[in-house]
């Protein structure tokens, strides 16, 4: 029995690996062939990779130009000082807000309806005039 092989028992014992020859698994589950066909990969891919470190590499057609001038220019400075640009709440100014109307004066429901429409119109404006 192969010390490394899997272990045998009453169900694995009838069964023979076809690739290995040994008991207990099959050959698809072979341990040996994983091992041969990990090694030949191996030993595929390190062939390949130093094939590809013996060839030159070929240049690329802006590697031998070099870099070139560089691509930046330079602003020229004014003698002027910077103008302070003027929030837009500066430029008019905003009307006060209409008085609130008192109670008794309260009473028609259409002028408490005109009233707020004003007052929203005022406010509207008001808001335009900030942006």
């Amino acid at each position: 029995k192969d010390p490394d092989g899997p272990p045998d028992n009453r169900f694995t014992a009838s069964i023979v690996c076809w690739h290995c020859g040994q008991k207990g698994h099959y050959k698809d589950a072979c341990y040996v062939k994983w091992r041969d066909d990990n090694k030949k990969k191996r030993e595929a891919k390190k062939e390949k990779s130093n094939a590809k470190k013996d060839e030159p590499k070929p240049k690329a057609d802006n590697q031998e130009k070099g870099r070139g001038p560089p691509k930046t220019f330079t602003v020229p400075k004014s003698t002027e000082p910077p103008k302070k640009p003027t929030p837009p709440t500066m430029l008019r100014p905003i009307p006060p807000l209409p008085p609130l109307p008192k109670q008794d004066e309260d009473r028609d429901g259409q002028q408490r309806k005109r009233q707020r429409v004003a007052l929203l119109e005022h406010l509207s404006r008001r808001v335009l005039l900030r942006l």
